[in-house]
């Protein structure tokens, strides 16, 4: 099994961790709320639909909210060409296009392994 992970920020403060657990054949992604993110005062949620909680959200595709930060169509097509992107891999498009200039306040940022 193939694990990547992300750091989701909200307001430039670390909020979750972003895990695709990928095996050949299936993808599950998982959220989790950092336990330091949930002790400050606003708590800001990743969005309406992943509000702040201990428990993890689990998915068997990228969670909604993720995937309308994508591109589509013929913009997805150019973008994955220009930065040599597999056009299914939505987990790597999301982290690479995703680092620091989105339409709202979150950002994702891969974590690699040293």
């Amino acid at each position: 099994m193939r694990e990547r992970k992300a750091i989701v920020s909200v307001k430039n403060k670390p909020a979750a961790v972003l895990i695709e657990h990928a095996q050949p054949g299936a993808r599950r992604y998982e959220l989790q709320y950092l336990p330091e993110y949930m002790k400050q005062k606003p708590c800001y949620p990743v969005s309406l639909r992943l509000l702040p909680r201990h428990e993890p959200y689990y998915a068997e595709r990228l969670f909604p909210f993720f995937q309308n930060m994508l591109p589509e169509g013929e913009n997805k097509k150019l973008t994955c060409k220009a930065c040599k992107l597999d056009e299914n891999d939505f987990f790597g498009i999301l982290v690479h296009l995703a680092k620091y200039d989105t339409v709202g306040d979150v950002t994702v940022q891969e974590i690699t392994a040293p």
